[in-house]
């Protein structure tokens, strides 16, 4: 069986979360920008989970699908292991050790 509801109310949030940031305007400057791209690639990773995990019980197996369900799933990993990094340079750019980081290396 399929579990599938958890994906879905992720993609429900970031939807919410991405219209709540457009409607209060918070899409200017550095930090604001790392949180909506954030935003926006836990939504596709979202997306494409789902994908993944449908592909296979709603289209019949032939060598077009499976090589669509290989590339979603590569997609996915991709996209998904991208984010942790991501994640850590939008932490640095909160707490302010992006300035520091900038301001030691070129003091150097």
């Amino acid at each position: 069986m399929i579990i599938v509801c958890y994906d879905i109310a992720a993609i429900l949030l970031c939807m919410m979360l991405l219209i709540s940031l457009r409607i209060r305007g918070l899409n200017r400057g550095r930090t604001n920008k790392m949180f909506l791209t954030l935003v926006v690639l836990v939504l596709v990773t979202g997306v494409l989970d789902v994908i993944n995990e449908l592909y296979g019980p709603v289209f019949s197996q032939n060598e077009f699908t499976v090589s669509n369900q290989l590339f979603f799933s590569y997609l996915y990993f991709y996209i998904r292991n991208a984010t942790t990094p991501f994640y850590i340079l939008y932490v640095m750019s909160v707490t302010g050790i992006w300035h520091r980081l900038k301001e030691k290396i070129f003091l150097k």
